[in-house]
C-alpha cells in the first residue's frame, strides 16, 4: 500500500470516530442545558 494512501486512510478514519463522539458531546451539553 503506498504511503499516500494510507496517510489518506487514516485522517478518514479518525474523522469518522471523532463524528459520533462530536453528536454524543453535543447531546450531553443540550442534556445539560435543558436539565
Amino acid at each position: 500500500v503506498p504511503p499516500s494512501t494510507s496517510g489518506c486512510r487514516q485522517p478518514a478514519n479518525h474523522l469518522q470516530q471523532s463524528f459520533p463522539e462530536m453528536r454524543i458531546k453535543s447531546s450531553k451539553v443540550r442534556g445539560l442545558e435543558q436539565g
